[in-house]
């Protein structure tokens, strides 16, 4: 392109010393913050959607309690959409905010269905165990008893036999006379307790 005659042309020179953090009448502006924080330049979107949570606090904490939900329950709901907000930094808007509440309150529920179930399994765990422990209490008290039982059988059978070598070592020797006027065997079943005198 052809250059122009008689164009009044600035020489940059001059203006070598001039910066942009003057105000219009030449003074030098103050210290504020710099334009990163003004203008949100060279942040993540982890952190523009962080701080697009935190402007939004009061606005997803009404909206948590619209849905019913307070004191604890809705802080865990709070951190689940932070939680969203920095995994999903595109969703930093008002729509965003609606489905991670949304979201959020749903996982909740699941949640709260989930150890519901838990804890309806871990109580029929117990009940099932205390239910075995029952029954293995009395199989072994059952147990003890026919042992018991048996014990005392075999102990009355050797005392029988032991009594029965008695009256025949008796017999044999021929020691044993029974009383005048009474039976041999009825003697003999004093003599073994039997009979009471």
């Amino acid at each position: 392109m052809a250059r122009r005659k008689n164009v009044k042309r600035i020489d940059p020179r001059y203006f070598l010393h001039e910066t942009v953090n003057r105000n219009d009448d030449g003074s030098r502006l103050e210290d504020g913050p710099p334009l990163e924080e003004i203008f949100g330049l060279f942040k993540s979107k982890e952190e523009k959607a962080q701080n697009f949570f935190n402007q939004n606090i009061p606005k997803i904490e009404s909206a948590i309690a619209d849905a019913g939900f307070s004191g604890p329950e809705a802080n865990e709901i709070l951190d689940r959409v932070e939680k969203h907000m920095i995994e999903y930094p595109t969703d930093a808007n008002a729509k965003g905010i609606a489905t991670a509440v949304s979201d959020s309150i749903r996982y909740h529920k699941s949640d709260q269905g989930r150890s519901r179930i838990a804890d309806k399994e871990a109580g029929e765990k117990k009940r099932r165990s205390l239910k075995h422990d029952r029954e293995e209490k009395a199989e072994r008290a059952a147990k003890a008893a026919r042992d018991k039982k048996q014990a005392d059988h075999i102990a009355d059978l050797e005392r029988r036999r032991r009594m029965d070598k008695e009256d025949e070592i008796a017999n044999i020797r021929g020691s044993y006379t029974p009383a005048a006027g009474s039976s041999t065997d009825r003697t003999r079943r004093r003599n073994r307790g039997e009979l009471e005198e």
